[in-house]
């Protein structure tokens, strides 16, 4: 998986675990399960959510992350009309490729 798919898929699973309220790293890796089929090694999330972070996409508060308001806007455009998980995080993809 390259980079920006991890870092895509990290983001889909911070956007879905935020929704209600932050999610810890815990919730994050279990998502990310649930999406992919596979669990995160701590190096992809560990340099996901720093990659995430320090370009204002997610927020850290004390432990938990949530969506900063580029991040919302991120999920929103991308998750459009229902689409399926697989969509979605093909767009967020395309979106954190014009990032880097």
């Amino acid at each position: 998986m390259t980079e920006t798919e991890t870092i895509s898929w990290i983001l889909l699973a911070v956007s879905l675990g935020s929704e209600v309220e932050s999610v810890d790293y815990a919730g994050i890796k279990m998502l990310a399960d649930g999406i992919n089929h596979a669990i995160p090694l701590d190096k992809e999330m560990q340099r996901s959510l720093k990659w995430l972070v320090s370009n204002g996409v997610i927020n850290k508060i004390g432990k938990k992350y949530n969506l900063s308001e580029t991040g919302k806007e991120l999920y929103s455009n991308a998750s459009g009309d229902n689409r399926p998980i697989s969509e979605i995080w093909n767009e967020l993809e395309v979106k954190i490729k014009a990032y880097t």
